[in-house]
């Protein structure tokens, strides 16, 4: 039980989320290109460059599922495949070293595999759903340590960040529509919650349902948290107090259309209206402390081999200052394509996670941010 009890202790260790920023002198400049459907070839986009690294091994019998949960580890890469309900472990250059749990409700097992963390370098938290409870994997092990304890996470978090005054839980509770609670270490009670959703999806029980995902990266002893739907981010300061609210600029990726709730009642389901607008994907810190904001335009289509319910249309990163001022806006990482593209945040760069449609193999590429977004 020490062990469980030490991870709670640990300072901030982040996973994936997201997002910030706009002048308000820009707000009108960019308000005609939202929630429209043009392209990138339309708007003059162009291609970010990127350098491929390694692809992730996947021997012919263990082919990997759905994951949308990983994270960097001190000698290696960490997922949570969410299909197969198991954590599969490489190494810095993709060499699958093994797995961790299986599908089953006993020890060391997973029922529903949520989100992943880290307690430190080499030492991971997991999240079952289904089962309400958490577990400790020794990564160089690939074995559990200590007890799996039970953990009170109502409506599925989608993400789970460990801080030093216990662990916090995203996701947006359908009650009362807060995004973050905080559970106390000892206790395993809730301590507080905060950072309500904001009004489209208060106006929507089906889209709060849908999109219920939530991102956030810490900034000292703030905190950056962004919404799935919402063209904008919140800065909470501590004890999830809100400080300041920033709109996040568009210019050549879709943005949320404003009768969105209007859709979803029209049209009844989420493959209906994703088409039409853009879901952020994951928020993190570039160098110099840069907000990096990354968007999807998704497509929802049949299966693929990239192994999720449809592919990434296009793929876009924003870049912006501490204040949520404007670097760069929507340069597109990612053409046009049914492939699945996953961003990832590693030690101020940018990473994506690639699976193919065609062969289904995830090749992992750093992406080369233009000068120009890094300035003063």
């Amino acid at each position: 039980m020490s062990g469980s009890l030490a991870l709670f202790r640990k300072v901030w260790r982040t996973q994936a989320w997201h997002c910030l920023g706009l002048a308000t002198t820009l707000t009108a400049a960019f308000a005609g290109c939202r929630g429209d459907d043009r392209t990138a070839e339309q708007s003059g986009a162009v291609d970010v460059q990127s350098t491929e690294l390694f692809s992730l091994e996947e021997p012919p019998a263990e082919p990997l599922g759905d994951f949308s949960s990983f994270l960097r580890w001190r000698d290696g890469w960490a997922l949570a495949d969410v299909t197969n309900r198991t954590i599969v472990v490489f190494d810095t250059l993709g060499r699958r070293l093994g797995n961790m749990g299986r599908p089953g409700g006993g020890p060391g097992e997973f029922r529903g595999l949520g989100p992943i963390t880290l307690e430190n370098e080499s030492t991971l938290v997991a999240l079952d759903n289904d089962l309400q409870r958490l577990s400790t994997w020794s990564l160089p092990q690939r074995a559990i340590v200590g007890a799996e304890r039970p953990i009170n996470a109502p409506n599925l978090p989608k993400a789970i960040l460990l801080r030093a005054d216990g662990l916090l839980l995203g996701g947006i509770w359908p009650k009362d529509l807060q995004s973050l609670a905080l559970v106390e270490p000892v206790s395993n009670q809730e301590v507080r919650r905060g950072a309500k959703a904001p009004a489209l999806y208060q106006g929507s029980s089906f889209v709060a349902g849908s999109y219920g995902a939530v991102f956030v990266a810490p900034m000292g002893d703030s905190l950056l948290i962004g919404w799935q739907l919402v063209d904008s981010i919140q800065l909470l300061g501590p004890g999830l107090v809100p400080v300041r609210k920033f709109e996040v600029p568009v210019i050549r990726r879709r943005g949320t259309p404003p009768d969105l709730i209007q859709r979803g009642r029209d049209i009844g389901d989420v493959v209906g209206m994703t088409p039409h607008t853009s879901l952020l994907s994951r928020l993190g810190l570039l160098s110099g402390d840069r907000i990096g904001i990354v968007h999807a335009d998704l497509l929802r289509e049949a299966d693929g081999r990239g192994r999720t319910r449809g592919g990434s249309r296009e793929v876009w990163l924003t870049v912006l200052n501490r204040s949520g001022e404007p670097l760069c806006v929507d340069l597109r990482i990612a053409a046009r394509t049914q492939d699945i593209v996953r961003a990832h945040f590693d030690d101020g760069k940018l990473l994506i996670f690639r699976t193919s449609a065609e062969d289904g193999v995830t090749r992992v590429s750093s992406v080369t941010i233009p000068e120009t977004c890094l300035g003063t």
